[in-house]
């Protein structure tokens, strides 16, 4: 029986060089001084999530990562979630993208030398739950309207159709985290989906772009 591990670590960036009270260019997903943003339409809906360097920042990023698996066999998944501050509030509106996965070792610690040949190239595909099940590599992008644990208002590509869904990247970097040593993985582009909740009752269009760092 397989298992699904689930990391969530918050990339926090804070930086001290403005004021508290200077709103004008840290909270806009365009300032410059924007690290990653999630944004575009969702049906009707507007969402623009994006974290800035800034301590008065107005959402959270994290690195989602995990494995499905056990402790002789493993297949991992990167990818990265926004939503609104505080970040330790599960119940707030999460807004994500997952590479799933990308790698399968016996050896966690090999993720340091496969990481950035695991996306080479960069997956386009959209996974189905069946294929993400079957540890297909391809692609997720889901909305949790409530927090992440619950299902009800859950959006995602795995539950529809993704007939004439595109995703494309217009910068991928390799980089480095400063705060714990491990590489990362730069991915700008734009994704026209939809998402759909889990009976598949409700779908939704969603149109937007994005820049996500990854790690292991």
């Amino acid at each position: 029986m397989k298992k699904l591990f689930y990391l969530l670590v918050t990339f926090i960036i804070f930086s001290c060089s403005k004021s508290e009270n200077d709103n004008s260019q840290t909270n806009s997903s365009s300032s410059p001084e924007t690290l990653t943003y999630i944004r575009g339409t969702l049906g009707s809906e507007t969402l623009n999530f994006y974290m800035t360097k800034s301590s008065n920042t107005l959402f959270a990023y994290n690195y989602s990562l995990g494995y499905q698996g056990d402790i002789y066999n493993r297949t991992y998944f990167y990818g990265g979630y926004l939503s609104p501050m505080p970040y330790d509030d599960m119940t707030k509106p999460i807004l994500r993208i997952d590479f799933k996965n990308m790698i399968t070792t016996t050896d966690p610690s090999a993720q340091a030398n496969l990481f950035y040949p695991a996306f080479e190239p960069v997956p386009t595909n959209f996974l189905t739950d069946d294929q993400d099940r079957n540890l297909i590599k391809g692609i997720e992008v889901a909305y949790h309207q409530n927090g992440l644990t619950n299902i009800d208002t859950t959006f995602s590509t795995l539950y529809t159709s993704q007939a004439n869904s595109t995703i494309s990247y217009t910068s991928v970097t390799n980089g480095t985290d400063s705060e714990t040593g491990k590489k990362t993985k730069i991915i700008i582009g734009n994704v026209k989906c939809k998402l759909a909740n889990y009976n598949a009752t409700i779908t939704k269009d969603f149109i937007g772009e994005f820049k996500l760092i990854l790690s292991y």
